[in-house]
């Protein structure tokens, strides 16, 4: 079956089992006693919050182009209503370093997305995703769609989240094909408001996913401020273990995040 067919009923199904499921689920946190321990928060944000988050600075630190680009890729998600949210995404976002640091333009993509909770209290919880993304603006226009999920599993101070997703492209297919990516974090709640994981994964392209694969690898490191605010940072090797890995690709990632 095509990627594309493939998404859309797998989707639909997920859509139609979580409507089900959230008629009989309480609402959980609240804007009110969102919780400071990273492990024990929902995976969307709470109704009528509006979150900032994502991968906000990254910079380049790969051999032979260390520092290009630099850039600044906010993700803002509100939750619309009890388990539904609604988001706009960037994977470079707004890019400081010019041409000749390695930024197409100083904007160039842009994203949207809608999440909705399967599970959303305890030990286990799953979302699930669907979205557009204009990944390019410029010459090649590219853009394609996302179907997906997020997912946590708890154990006590660990937590592991997974986000597979499917991308099918519907422009610029020459520049950006159909993909298989699947994040994988661990991380480990050291206190109430300190928490150190490891990030890694699997990302192919689905014409050839044994032959143009990737396996990241990084270490990171969140610290809330309060209920409202956190700061984090990670370093991560972009392709540690994929077809052509090794240690050249290199990446510092600064994260900031506010609720309101």
């Amino acid at each position: 079956m095509r990627p594309l067919p493939f998404a859309l009923v797998f989707c639909a199904a997920s859509l139609s089992f979580g409507s089900e499921a959230l008629a009989d689920e309480d609402e959980g946190y609240g804007k009110s006693d969102w919780p400071l321990s990273l492990v024990k928060r929902p995976i969307v944000p709470a109704t009528g919050m509006l979150q900032v988050q994502g991968d906000t600075l990254r910079m380049n630190l790969s051999k032979g182009s260390a520092f290009e680009p630099i850039s600044l890729a906010p993700d803002f998600f509100y939750g619309v209503k009890k388990g539904w949210t609604v988001g706009v995404t960037h994977d470079t976002g707004i890019c400081f370093t010019g041409v000749d640091g390695g930024c197409a333009k100083a904007y160039n993509d842009v994203g949207v997305e809608l999440q909705m909770s399967l599970m959303g209290r305890g030990s286990f919880q799953v979302a699930a995703t669907g979205g557009a993304s204009l990944a390019s603006f410029s010459d090649p226009f590219v853009a394609g769609l996302n179907f997906g999920f997020l997912s946590r599993l708890r154990f006590g101070k660990v937590a592991v989240d997974a986000r597979p997703r499917i991308y099918v492209g519907l422009a610029g297919r020459d520049s950006q094909g159909d993909v298989l990516d699947i994040p994988v974090d661990v991380n480990y709640q050291l206190n109430q408001q300190t928490a150190v994981g490891i990030e890694t994964g699997f990302a192919a392209v689905l014409d050839d996913p044994g032959g143009t694969n990737r396996i990241p690898f990084g270490l990171a490191a969140l610290f809330a401020v309060n209920e409202k605010i956190d700061f984090g940072l990670a370093l991560r090797l972009t392709n540690m273990a994929g077809s052509d890995g090794g240690i050249d690709g290199r990446e510092f990632v600064g994260r900031f995040a506010l609720r309101l």
